[in-house]
């Protein structure tokens, strides 16, 4: 099978998508049962026991900070439509993606310039980002 067959296109982005799903059930494993303070909100503490992704909240995030720089390319972005452009990433997905947005990655600034934004509002969106890629790419 060639490297870039539509069959790997979409295993490697699936196969990603379950690795973040499966970093955020450990994550939330992991982590206390006690709901976080205010501080831990913001901070790089692990997610709450119990975490699940909010698919809808991730929505929500995504429309309102990162949608015009992902929906257009800007600045070298990946295009959230763009399964190709996003499959290039999949295998450093889990952690660097993570990372990148927490941490900020060439244009993009920090928590895309928000620095309200908890882990939760990025793993929610994480997660969103990803459910769209792979829908793009049947």
């Amino acid at each position: 099978m060639a490297c870039n067959s539509p069959t790997r296109k979409k295993t490697g982005i699936r196969r990603a998508h379950h690795q973040v799903t499966a970093l955020l059930c450990v994550a939330g494993f992991l982590a206390s049962c006690a709901p976080p303070t205010a501080q831990q909100k913001n901070s790089s503490a692990p997610l709450a026991s119990g975490y699940r992704p909010d698919i809808r909240h991730g929505a929500k995030i995504y429309t309102a900070y990162c949608s015009a720089c992902h929906d257009k390319g800007t600045n070298g972005a990946p295009q959230l439509d763009d399964a190709e452009e996003w499959d290039e990433r999949a295998d450093a997905w889990p952690a660097d993606i993570d990372r990148h947005v927490k941490s900020g990655f060439l244009s993009m600034p920090a928590r895309g310039g928000r620095s309200e934004l908890s882990d939760a509002d990025i793993s929610d969106t994480i997660y969103y980002i990803l459910s769209q890629v792979e829908a793009n790419d049947d």
